[in-house]
């Protein structure tokens, strides 16, 4: 398979990868937000006192906290960035606390 295209396979998988998971997360379905994360992980979401934290169990809990305070309303996507094996995506988060 030429390289062009194996770009555009790996780009289309994480790609499907983050809508997953912004889809899970505007349903509220903390279990569909966890899938795909390992034990090992470390979140920040950028403002929060008390980042970043680690591991699935402190994941679940901010999720569970975060859900149950909040609607999520929708998502406006303001840019994907691509790099060798991650994605970066932001956007603007839309709901009420």
């Amino acid at each position: 398979m030429p390289q062009h295209d194996l770009e555009a396979e790996r780009r289309a998988d994480l790609d499907r990868l983050v809508d997953s998971q912004l889809r899970a997360e505007h349903d509220g379905d903390i279990e569909g937000i966890l899938a795909p994360m390992t034990d090992a992980i470390v979140h920040e979401v950028v403002g929060l006192a008390d980042d970043p934290i680690h591991g699935l169990d402190a994941v679940r809990q901010r999720y569970r906290d975060l859900l149950a305070a909040s609607v999520h309303e929708h998502d406006v996507p303001i840019q994907r960035r691509y790099g060798h094996d991650f994605v970066l995506e932001e956007h603007l988060w839309s709901g009420r606390l």
